[in-house]
């Protein structure tokens, strides 16, 4: 009775309060915020890098809201992390999903929906790569180049899409006028659909391209 004129949830309500429920705050407030991490897929919903690992993770789809919040404990994250893990994914991928899984606890704790945040502990990321081409020298490798290499390798230094990703690229992907590129998730190592902004001097060279048909970029 004490903790319920305080506000906070008691533990019967606690298990009515799903992942779906803990899920859609997080958007909420990123919505109210005006993040810039959020991002809108292509069929119109909305997402977070990161969040959809943890969908499948817990069992979120449209028609199902997931497992109880009350299951979503330290062990859980734990759980998360060592399967992201053993399928293969870096660190920081993994961070990035727990990164959403610790703001949406905590925004219901906020919410007084949950009384106690547990623990989500990220992993150690590798240090920053170092050693990239500074800009002149870049110009320089790119007049070297045949006229056919030079957008892909443009795009690769300016936007950071790994080559694989790049060499999908359709041009029914690319906007021109807004200068944007969108990867659909089927193409992306994360499985997340993302916008590339693109720099001038690639819309310049993208604008000079013809046909506008089929694959953009080519690597032979």
């Amino acid at each position: 009775m004490g903790d319920r004129d305080r506000g906070f949830a008691p533990i019967t309500d606690l298990k009515k309060i799903t992942y779906g429920d803990l899920r859609k705050a997080l958007l909420d407030d990123y919505t109210a915020r005006g993040n810039k991490s959020l991002e809108v897929r292509a069929d119109g919903t909305e997402t977070i890098v990161g969040l959809k690992q943890l969908d499948d993770f817990f069992g979120f789809k449209t028609d199902n809201p997931g497992i109880s919040a009350s299951r979503i404990t330290t062990d859980a994250a734990r759980q998360f992390a060592r399967k992201r893990g053993a399928d293969g994914v870096g660190t920081a991928m993994i961070n990035r999903s727990l990164q959403c899984l610790r703001r949406m606890l905590n925004i219901a704790h906020e919410d007084n929906k949950i009384q106690h945040v547990p623990k989500t502990r990220l992993l150690k990321e590798p240090p920053a790569r170092k050693g990239f081409l500074e800009v002149p020298k870049l110009e320089e490798l790119v007049r070297a180049l045949p006229s056919h290499l030079r957008p892909l390798v443009l795009f690769l230094y300016w936007c950071g899409v790994r080559l694989s990703e790049a060499l999908s690229i359709e041009w029914s992907q690319v906007d021109l006028d807004a200068r944007l590129i969108r990867l659909e998730d089927d193409q992306t190592k994360t499985g997340e659909a993302r916008m590339v902004p693109l720099p001038s001097v690639l819309v310049m060279s993208l604008v000079e391209m013809n046909p506008k048909v089929g694959r953009v970029f080519t690597d032979n």
